[in-house]
């Protein structure tokens, strides 16, 4: 969820999101897919710690147990925006954010 109330979704690293789940309980039914899907946007085997989304949605934070923090726009995901690199990363509750 953005910070607006909407559901914003993304799949970040290595592994592909499933196919649409679906769940269908008492007559109704919900289904997600991500809208954008971001492949290998930190290095191999490493953990992905905190993902945030701008309270406009076109900015998306990903930090990462390879010392790094990327920003990335959201209508452009190729290459990120920024990269943040050598910041110390030795727990993988390490979070990020918007201020």
């Amino acid at each position: 969820w953005s910070a607006s109330g909407k559901m914003n979704s993304a799949a970040v690293g290595l592994v592909l999101p499933p196919k649409q789940q679906c769940h269908y309980q008492n007559k109704w039914s919900y289904s997600n897919t991500p809208k954008h899907n971001l492949k290998a946007a930190h290095e191999a085997g490493d953990e992905i710690t905190c993902i945030r989304f701008s309270a406009d949605n076109n900015t998306m934070l990903t930090r990462g147990a390879d010392h790094t923090l990327k920003v990335w726009d959201m209508r452009k995901l190729k290459v990120p925006v920024k990269v943040f690199s050598d910041l110390y990363n030795n727990y993988s509750q390490t979070q990020c954010g918007f201020s």
